[in-house]
């Protein structure tokens, strides 16, 4: 018995040192965004585990929100936080507004622990909608960064990541219109739509959401 109380002492000290010896790393970069306008918000990380989800925290400045789109009273974030090639097609992407304003923002794969592939590149692009109003530059955060590996072992990254949200300069900013001296609307892979069309477009120099 003694043996055997030893042998999973010593396989949990193994598994305890194993973790306190990982680390994960995220980074984001500076935001520039115009009243009324969407800019997309990319996070990348360094890990040195081999990791199968992830999670973190993002607070916004008041008047930016994340984009999405809304059916019946509910709320779609799709096309809107879009997770890296990194992942397995069997991963999801969940985000949650929080009670105190912030998101939560996770990714995992729902029936079985799956490695995200590399130790290091783009992790997720958030698409950040400002409001008519939003003016100035402002302090975004990202908090509370989580990663866990194949086994489940969680690991916490301990500083929290402030990001700049500034507002675009559109000073010279041209309006492009067709030969009938309407306005055009493009995709973002540049292909002509009507302004109708869903999705994220390209009008008059700006990029507008259509819901």
């Amino acid at each position: 018995m003694n043996k055997l109380k030893t042998m999973i002492l010593c396989a949990l000290l193994t598994i305890a040192g194993r973790a306190a010896a990982q680390t994960v790393s995220m980074t984001a970069g500076d935001v520039v965004i115009g009243a009324g306008q969407t800019a997309e918000l990319t996070c990348s990380i360094e890990n040195s585990m081999e990791i199968a989800g992830w999670q973190m925290y993002l607070y916004l400045p008041e008047g930016v929100t994340i984009a999405c789109e809304e059916e019946d009273e509910e709320v779609y974030y799709d096309g809107y936080v879009v997770l890296s090639s990194r992942h397995k097609r069997s991963h999801t992407c969940t985000v949650t507004p929080t009670v105190d304003g912030g998101y939560l923002i996770m990714a995992y794969n729902p029936s079985k622990p799956t490695a995200i592939n590399g130790n290091s590149g783009e992790l997720v692009t958030i698409t950040l909608q400002a409001a008519n109003t939003y003016s100035g530059d402002h302090a975004a955060t990202i908090k509370q960064v989580a990663v866990s590996d194949m086994n489940s072992v969680q690991i916490n990254m301990e500083n929290d990541i402030t990001i700049l949200v500034s507002e675009a300069n559109t000073t010279g900013v041209m309006t492009v219109k067709d030969a009938t001296g309407e306005s055009s609307a493009y995709d973002l892979n540049g292909r002509r739509v009507t302004k109708a069309a869903k999705g994220i477009q390209i009008q008059e120099g700006r990029k507008v959401v259509v819901k």
